[in-house]
């Protein structure tokens, strides 16, 4: 088959190969991609902790965001939710949410109808199959919650630096972290925190100088020290 196929590999591609008998001994399951007439739309979504106005003890985990589409005629859909891959540095501490989605059907009214809900799946992915009419639709994804991060009883504090393999690294707990704290910080979701994110996060430490950054202070000689 090596010789048939002649595949290139690439060591940071992630694509290996190996025989047939040790596929069957390592993998129970197998996951493909649909390429032929297909169309693909990929959106980032976030799971926040929110508490009740009127009962400030109770919280729930709910989505940050919702998603629409128009189908102009009938049409089968996968929609799938898919989270940060555990080999992630520092991600393979944080279990996987429980997920679920809610599709509604929006009539021109504004009356809305369950068309379709994906059943709760403790995996890293969840899809789901729809043959849906001509209409409009709002997504809803779900999660009982779990957002907690659990790491084993080490000592602490961490250190913030750790060997691996030969090189200072950080901690992957560190790591983790401040990428959690990055995220939550970053409201667009778009890799890169505004001045008024900074004040926003300001606001959560009572620092007065992230609360009176601008966009001009990204600039400035104070703001390159402390970045």
């Amino acid at each position: 088959m090596l010789d048939a196929f002649r595949p290139q590999f690439d060591a940071d591609d992630g694509s290996f190969w190996m025989s047939y008998e040790d596929f069957f001994k390592y993998f129970e399951s197998l996951t493909f991609c649909k390429v032929d007439n297909w169309r693909e739309l990929r959106l980032k979504g976030k799971f926040i902790r929110v508490q009740e106005e009127q009962n400030p003890g109770n919280d729930w985990v709910i989505s940050q965001f919702f998603y629409t589409f128009n189908l102009h005629s009938p049409t089968q859909i996968h929609i799938g939710l898919h989270q940060e891959d555990e080999r992630i540095i520092g991600a393979e501490k944080r279990p996987y949410l429980d997920l679920s989605y809610v599709i509604l059907k929006r009539s021109d009214e504004g009356d809305l109808s369950v068309a379709g809900i994906a059943d709760h799946e403790n995996d890293r992915d969840l899809e789901a199959v729809f043959n849906l009419d001509e209409g409009h639709y709002i997504v809803i994804p779900r999660t009982t919650g779990g957002l907690l991060k659990k790491f084993e009883n080490d000592d602490l504090p961490a250190p913030i630096r750790i060997n691996m393999g030969g090189k200072r690294m950080f901690n992957p707990k560190i790591y983790s972290t401040l990428n959690d704290i990055f995220r939550k910080i970053d409201l667009q979701l778009d890799g890169i925190l505004t001045s008024k994110e900074l004040n926003a996060f300001g606001d959560i430490v009572d620092e007065p100088f992230f609360q009176n950054l601008t966009q001009d202070s990204f600039s400035s000689r104070e703001f390159e020290n402390i970045s």
